[in-house]
C-alpha cells in the first residue's frame, strides 16, 4: 500500500504529491519492482517518488512486481490566482468597494491596505483616514498551501472642499422668494449639486 503528502511549490500551477511506499519486503527476498501510474500511464519506477498533478481528478496506481496493485483517486483544485478591482483615487474617509476577481477553489483571502490595517473578508469595503498613496495587496491560500498575491495602488486625496451660500435678496417678506447661490472652492471639480428641494444646479430658488 501507500500513503501520501500533498504540497505546493512556489511558481507551479500543479500540486506535488509525495508518495510514501508502505510495501512490506520479506527478509531474504529481493526488492520488488515498482510501477507508479497516473490515470493508467507509467510515470515512475522509484520506491517513493514525487508526482506532479495538474488540476482535475486523477487515479494513482502502484503496481508491485507487475502483480500486486493498489489505487487511489485524487481531486486537485484549480490553484489560486489573485486579482481585484478598485478605483484609483478617493477622498479621505470615503469608503470604496474592493471587488475580488480572483480564481481558484477552496481559497482564503487576506487583504493588506497599506496603512497597517487588514481584512479576511473576501470582497471588503475600505476607507482611509489619512491622505497619501497606499499599496493594497490581496493574498490567497488554498487547502494545499498554494498561494497567489496581487497588489495595486490607490491615491487617497485630502478633503479640501469648502462651500458657502449667498442669497439675493437677503431680506424678503413671507411668501416671496430668494435666489440662493452656492460658492464652492477646493475639492476636485467638476462638482455635483443637490439642494434639499432636489435642484441639481449651482442656483436654487427658495420660497419662504
Amino acid at each position: 500500500g501507500f500513503t501520501d503528502s500533498l504540497f505546493c511549490e512556489d511558481g507551479l500551477d500543479s500540486v506535488r504529491l509525495q508518495m510514501l511506499n508502505e510495501t512490506k519486503i520479506l527478509s531474504g527476498f529481493p526488492a520488488p519492482s515498482y510501477d507508479w501510474q497516473i490515470n493508467g500511464t507509467s510515470v515512475s519506477s522509484a520506491a517513493t517518488p514525487i508526482l506532479t498533478l495538474a488540476p482535475g481528478t486523477h487515479t494513482i496506481t502502484l503496481l508491485v512486481d507487475g502483480d500486486c496493485e493498489i489505487s487511489k483517486t485524487y481531486t486537485i483544485p484549480v490553484p489560486p490566482n489573485a486579482s481585484f478591482t478598485m478605483v484609483d483615487s478617493i477622498c479621505v474617509d470615503v469608503a470604496i468597494a474592493l471587488t475580488n476577481t480572483s480564481t481558484g477553489t477552496g481559497v482564503n483571502a487576506e487583504w493588506n491596505f497599506g496603512d497597517g490595517s487588514s481584512s479576511l473578508i473576501y470582497s471588503p469595503n475600505k476607507a482611509w483616514d489619512t491622505d497619501g498613496e497606499f499599496t493594497v495587496s490581496l493574498s490567497l491560500t488554498n487547502t494545499y498551501g498554494c498561494t497567489s498575491t496581487f497588489s495595486d495602488t490607490i491615491t487617497v486625496l485630502p478633503n479640501t472642499l469648502s462651500v458657502s451660500i449667498t442669497a439675493v435678496p437677503t431680506s424678503i417678506c413671507k411668501g416671496d422668494s430668494s435666489i440662493l447661490t452656492s460658492n464652492v472652492t477646493g475639492g476636485y471639480p467638476a462638482y455635483e449639486y443637490l439642494w434639499n428641494n432636489l435642484d441639481l444646479t449651482t442656483n436654487s430658488v427658495a420660497y419662504f
